[in-house]
């Protein structure tokens, strides 16, 4: 995320970024409980635990894009 307006937003999230390149049985397990095919993969999910499952992100995502799923999440 080198971008300096998308890295400010970043800051203020918790972001986890899994390495699911071993593919192994975690790896797996993981990519199934939340239903992910591979990556690169973008969840954003509230102070909940529920995903905002409508604004997921797959493949890359331009920045205009990243920033409105952010704002329509109600992201800082």
């Amino acid at each position: 995320f080198g971008d300096p307006v998308v890295a400010e937003r970043l800051a203020q999230m918790q972001i986890v970024r899994p390495d699911v390149t071993r593919n192994d049985a975690t790896d797996q397990t993981l990519l199934q409980h939340w239903g992910v095919m591979g990556p690169p993969t973008l969840i954003l999910v509230g102070p909940n635990g529920t995903e905002h499952r409508d604004l997921r992100m797959v493949g890359e995502v331009n920045k205009s894009e990243f920033l409105a799923r952010l704002d329509e999440a109600g992201t800082p």
